[in-house]
């Protein structure tokens, strides 16, 4: 398994717009995104449509099989946010309504899922309107196709036309290039509207034919090819001409064979061309290749070699196609191939080679000549791999591995990294970065994320300003849950936060940057299809929360009131004793009676961007001296000062009593 696959993924939403309000936050993605199991899935998939609802209420959702000229065989249709799946309607043959709330101020994604009987055609209807309304605030029709039997391992169609620029006597030529292996059928049909231009059949048993084409006139043209051998790879060229003048030429890969390396040629001149097994991880017991421009094959390769051939400036591009297999043992294997002219290098590329159970990627970059440093992270998102490597070329050559050596100098210009990963065994999926630093300042010059296993998606996203952001993931469950959904956003640092399933995080952006959200996703056992939402926003703040005791300080079994209030919050929940317990309002004032003992009282408010909590403590005072209710009032307190008084006074009297001395 080589490479990205963009084909699995459909999205359609907002990415980096601004909403409008200063207590708005700023959105810098807000998608939903239909993921594909397989390539045909993904052809078949029907294209979403989107439309905003600006008034919140309640809406009806109405899917209709339009039965032209049957009814389908599977009709479903999503309405989603990004944060929620509104409805999920069925309708085959027949027309289903629901109502359902729709929110104000968002966008919605209707995305249908239909299939019609082989060979046949249909089509539906969604109407959305608002309950009370008069017009629909989203209407849109879907026709279906029929679907067709895929095709047998090894096989390939070609269906494109062509329009000669001068009339005459054409002749078509038919080449089985044998490369890497002979094609086991070959047929070519040309129609001017439906009838055959060749009076027999062009295959491989009858290869040429001589053809009447008229200038201006566009020509349709078929071809099926069977490709032999083990590898079910194959190659051929077709050449429709006259003279000099070429109506039709090309060569073309079927089954296996990949598509052409491409590169143009300036000038009429002689080309170097490189063709190099890069021996990492391991050496590659076949590496072929064949040059070809238009129909004609300028060079082939048996094996890894430096050839020189000419080019013409006037033809097509020049297209390299190469057969390529790993050994056995590792599965695992790298090959480059650099051509250049006299004025520098036309075409640098390094691609990985592997067989089913390994997982390859390529990456090109430009760099200008320093010292560099070749990395591999491993985000251990969600385990750690069992195996990751890389490795690093220029001009057909490899300049550094992340096995033995990471560092180089490079050349300006073009660099590839290829770079093979293994996942754990229990866990099939993950995340890997590849990157360039400088050797000397550490700065980064190059970095990409990769997700394994899995159907993996980047996007990259500009963070606008320092602050605190938020990402929300929701598997919408349409038509079913994922088996596996991860996202996780990176930036040239690491991992900055991470989602499973559905939920969110938040996260702080310390500066302007890069950052990217990679998705990796698994659809539902025996599902085709998944829906995902995202939303990535400035991250609303957290709650704050003010709590005040009214006397905090009492004696026992006073009563004691409660004030509260917050902001940025939805809800309010009361930790505490008593009246002081369960859900409040987010703010007001409660008596919560008679408190004998020293008490906190806690409450927590909750919010978009979090939890804000606050406690504040009632004490009780010591008892007074006299008891009662612990107060001393005025006369109490000149019952105590003559007391004093008689006392001082009895106790001078005794002083200068009888049997005293004298001080006169």
């Amino acid at each position: 398994m080589i490479g990205g696959a963009g084909w699995r993924f459909a999205g359609i939403g907002l990415l980096c717009a601004i909403r409008l309000g200063s207590a708005r936050a700023v959105v810098l993605n807000d998608t939903v995104s239909l993921v594909s199991a397989t390539p045909a899935a993904a052809q078949a998939a029907l294209t979403p449509q989107t439309f905003t609802v600006t008034t919140a209420g309640m809406y009806t959702v109405t899917v209709t099989d339009l039965n032209l000229p049957v009814a389908l065989n599977s009709l479903n249709v999503a309405i989603a946010s990004s944060t929620n799946l509104a409805a999920n309607l069925g309708a085959v043959g027949t027309s289903v309504t629901n109502t359902v709330p729709l929110a104000a101020d968002t966008t919605y994604t209707a995305q249908p899922l239909a299939t019609a009987a082989a060979g046949s055609t249909g089509a539906f209807s969604v109407v959305v309107t608002a309950v009370g309304g008069a017009n629909p605030i989203f209407q849109n029709q879907w026709p279906v196709a029929g679907s067709s039997s895929a095709l047998p391992p090894g096989e390939s169609t070609l269906s494109t036309e062509f329009t000669p620029t001068s009339s005459g006597t054409y002749q078509v030529t038919l080449s089985d290039r044998a490369f890497p292996a002979a094609l086991s059928s070959l047929q070519v049909e040309i129609l001017q509207g439906a009838t055959p231009v060749c009076a027999t059949p062009i295959n491989l048993a009858n290869p040429t034919c001589q053809v009447q084409l008229t200038a201006g006139t566009t020509y349709d043209l078929f071809v099926v090819a069977q490709a032999g051998g083990a590898a079910l790879a194959g190659l051929y060229s077709l050449n429709v001409a006259a003279g000099g003048a070429v109506a039709y030429g090309a060569t073309t890969p079927v089954g296996t064979l990949p598509a052409g390396l491409p590169f143009n040629v300036p000038r009429n001149e002689m080309i170097s061309l490189q063709l190099a097994d890069l021996d990492f991880p391991a050496a590659l017991p076949t590496l072929q290749a064949v040059v070809a421009q238009g129909s004609a094959v300028l060079q082939q390769y048996p094996a890894a070699a430096t050839e020189s051939f000419s080019a013409s400036a006037s033809a097509p591009p020049v297209l390299v196609f190469v057969f390529a297999q790993p050994a056995g043992a590792t599965g695992e294997g790298s090959y480059a191939v650099y051509a250049k002219d006299g004025a520098g290098p036309l075409l640098d590329t390094a691609q990985p080679v592997v067989d089913s159970s390994h997982y390859g990627f390529s990456f090109t970059t430009t760099v200008t000549a320093a010292a560099l440093q070749l990395s591999a992270t491993d985000f251990e998102f969600p385990a750690q791999f069992s195996a990751l490597s890389a490795v690093a070329e220029q001009q057909g050559m490899m300049v550094a591995n992340t096995t033995v050596n990471t560092d180089f100098n490079s050349s300006a210009g073009v660099i590839n990294l290829v770079a093979f990963a293994v996942p754990a065994a229990q866990t099939p999926i993950g995340l890997f970065r590849v990157s360039l630093y400088t050797q000397a300042s550490d700065s980064v010059v190059y970095s990409a994320t990769q997700g394994v296993g899995g159907l993996f998606l980047t996007i990259p996203v500009a963070v606008p300003a320092m602050g605190d952001y938020q990402l929300q993931a929701t598997d919408l469950g349409f038509p079913a849950p994922f088996t596996n959904l991860a996202v996780v956003i990176t930036n040239n640092v690491g991992i900055a936060g991470e989602v499973f399933g559905s939920g969110s995080v938040t996260f702080n952006a310390p500066a302007t940057a890069p950052y990217v959200i990679n998705v990796v996703a698994q659809v539902g056992a025996g599902e085709s299809y998944g829906l995902y939402g995202l939303y990535l926003a400035t991250a609303p703040p957290v709650p704050t929360v003010s709590l005040s005791a009214s006397p905090s300080s009492i004696t026992a079994g006073r009563s004691v009131t409660l004030t509260w209030s917050s902001t940025n919050a939805t809800g309010c929940t009361a930790e505490g004793v008593g009246a002081w317990s369960g859900p409040l309002a987010t703010s007001g004032m409660l008596n919560v009676g008679a408190v004998n003992v020293a008490t906190t009282y806690t409450l927590n408010c909750n919010g978009p961007g979090g939890v804000g909590t606050m406690s504040v403590q009632v004490t009780i005072l010591p008892p007074s001296l006299g008891g009662g209710s612990g107060s001393v009032g005025l006369p109490t307190l000149l019952t105590l000062a003559l007391s004093v008084l008689w006392v001082a006074r009895g106790r001078v009297t005794r002083r200068n009593g009888p049997g005293a001395r004298s001080r006169s």
